[in-house]
């Protein structure tokens, strides 16, 4: 029985979003799918829509007290790391009308 509640599940998401697990939230309709998109769109995620799905990810490349301390301990490709480390493993959300 659905209670009308978004519902939360982890699962394998394909690897055009990353290669680690992700969160699945459910949703009654579209209205409540572009809702939760907004929400998400406002929390700072980049989204992707179709159709009945919406893929969500944090945007962003880490402090930038991070990205000076590795700067300069590393002569810059630690920075370089860092950004990818962070961007890759990004929180990510799919968002399906059940």
């Amino acid at each position: 029985m659905h209670t009308g509640v978004p519902t939360d599940r982890f699962y394998p998401v394909s690897s055009h979003i990353r290669n680690t697990m992700s969160r699945e939230r459910t949703v009654n309709s579209q209205n409540e799918l572009e809702e939760m998109v907004e929400e998400y769109v406002q929390k700072g995620y980049n989204t992707k829509v179709k159709g009945d799905e919406a893929y969500c990810k944090k945007s962003g490349f880490g402090s930038i007290w991070w990205h000076i301390f590795f700067l300069f301990l590393t002569a810059g490709i630690g920075n370089v790391i860092y950004a990818a480390y962070v961007r890759f493993t990004a929180d990510s959300v799919v968002i399906k009308i059940e």
